[in-house]
């Protein structure tokens, strides 16, 4: 019975596939009978959108950071733009507060401060990132009573040799997010290749521009370089164009020659210049630009050279374009050109940079927030730093009339605030007029203004009562005293 059914099952399979063949061909047939006015010419090379969507390969990934690095250090472009992006996201005051006002995790984080050189490293950070799409800091605590010290490793040498895990890094099988470890691949202070793994607790990796279940990152300049490179082109083309039209256009027509050889002897030098192996003749050359030799049977005629390459400015332009589009700068900070702006055009073409440097601020605030978190807690955990302290509170008694402090435990959090420089300048003067006068018109609370200012309300009305009490106990203080 089972060797019947078998045979049953390969029969009907049979005939599936003959039926299949057979539609195949009649949907062939139908589309060859199609007149020609409804067939797509380039329809044999269309391609589903959206269902083969494949990472950047390893290869890819090192390929593509190379040209970053590359072109960030030749062309003046890339370097600017990364550069102006660095200077408006970190400037001069960036700092970062701890939270918790206890002495000694101040002196602590104070003394990693230093240690590190952190106000160079941070610079350095950002601009690691957005070159190299990435950055590895690692950290190095071989004691405990003492801040860690960092270190950046270069992206290329993560890597892993055996090829068990991808891009050097192993994650959980289940949540590629989860980071177990690194291993990198370097070569040593004796020239030898050497290999470590290095645990994941002990770096940070700061990735940009991919999303979030991809391993590594990909450089600010990756969809710019095509256009830097192409503009580049543009000005050399540009430069040997302006070398061209110095030079004359000299045509020499023979006049009386018959043949080449005639017109090829008026160039002959007479005069007869004795070698070691005998007497030769040598030919006079052909006039260089910008000189003018007169012949026998030989006239020179110039011609003005046709290039009129007016309209290539507007390539270069245009290619310009799309690098400032691909930045989200305005266009003067890529070019360093701002001869055609003015006050309102640059506020207006302010406004989308402005916008892109606090995105980059706010992106980086959370790398830095999680390297205090961890340098100040694992000080917790190894016993260094304590995990309370006592703090002492002052408030302001509003029925008594005077100042009344307590003490209260605050535990250690690791919290800390990123403090980055001032992105538009505001005036002052002319806001808080500005303010005020909305607020006699009653359509601005003095809530409102306190938030627009930077201000928190609560705070500073008790501030303002308490300023106002503490006014009138001097006063009648004074008053006491005159009588």
């Amino acid at each position: 019975m089972r060797l019947i059914d078998s045979i049953k099952t390969r029969n009907l399979k049979q005939k599936i596939k003959l039926k299949e063949a057979e539609l195949n061909l009649k949907m062939i047939s139908m589309v060859e009978s199609m007149p020609s006015f409804a067939k797509d010419p380039d329809e044999g090379l269309w391609s589903v959108v959206g269902d083969n969507y494949d990472e950047y390969s390893e290869k890819d990934i090192l390929t593509l950071r190379k040209q970053a690095q590359t072109i960030y250090y030749t062309s003046p472009l890339a370097r600017g733009v990364i550069n102006t992006l660095v200077n408006f996201v970190i400037g001069a005051n960036f700092k970062i507060v701890p939270v918790d006002e206890d002495e000694k995790i101040q002196a602590y984080w104070d003394e990693f401060w230093i240690k590190n050189k952190m106000d160079m490293r941070v610079k350095e950070f950002v601009t690691r990132t957005l070159r190299d799409g990435e950055n590895f800091l690692r950290y190095f605590d071989d004691t405990k009573d003492k801040p860690p010290f960092v270190r950046f490793i270069r992206p290329s040498q993560i890597a892993d040799a055996s090829n068990k895990h991808s891009f050097g890094i192993e994650t959980d099988p289940n949540d590629i997010e989860k980071i177990i470890r690194y291993f990198r691949e370097y070569t040593n202070t004796n020239g030898q290749q050497a290999s470590e793994v290095i645990e994941a607790k002990d770096m940070m990796h700061t990735k940009i521009l991919v999303d979030s279940d991809v391993k590594r990152g990909l450089s600010f300049l990756i969809g710019i370089i095509k256009y830097i490179k192409d503009y580049t082109d543009w000005l050399n083309d540009r430069k040997h164009l302006n070398k061209i039209r110095t030079i004359f256009n000299l045509i020499a027509k023979p006049t009386g020659a018959s043949t080449v050889g005639n017109f090829a002897n008026g160039f002959v030098d007479s005069t007869i210049k004795s070698t070691s192996g005998g007497s030769q003749s040598f030919n006079k050359k052909l006039p260089k630009s910008g000189s003018l030799i007169g012949s026998k049977g030989v006239e020179y005629d110039f011609k003005n050279l046709n290039l009129n390459a007016a309209d290539t400015a507007h390539d270069g332009r245009s290619m310009l374009l799309m690098i400032v589009a691909g930045t989200n700068l305005a266009e003067y900070m890529v070019t360093g050109d701002n001869s055609n702006n003015n006050y309102a055009s640059a506020m207006i073409s302010e406004a989308p940079a402005v916008k892109a440097f606090e995105s980059w601020q706010d992106f980086f605030s959370h790398p830095f927030k999680d390297m205090y978190r961890k340098v100040i807690m694992d000080a917790v955990e190894s016993g260094t730093l304590p995990s309370s302290y006592e703090k002492t509170i002052s408030e302001w008694d509003i029925d008594k009339r005077k100042s009344i402090e307590k003490k209260e435990t605050v535990i250690v959090t690791g919290k800390c605030e990123i403090i980055y420089p001032v992105l538009i300048h505001r005036d002052i003067e002319k806001e808080t007029k500005s303010l005020a006068l909305q607020n006699e018109m009653n359509v601005t609370s003095k809530k409102t203004i306190s938030a627009e200012l930077g201000r928190e309300y609560e705070i500073e009305q008790k501030q303002l009562i308490q300023e106002a009490q503490e006014e009138e106990m001097f006063n009648m203080g004074s008053d006491n005293n005159d009588e």
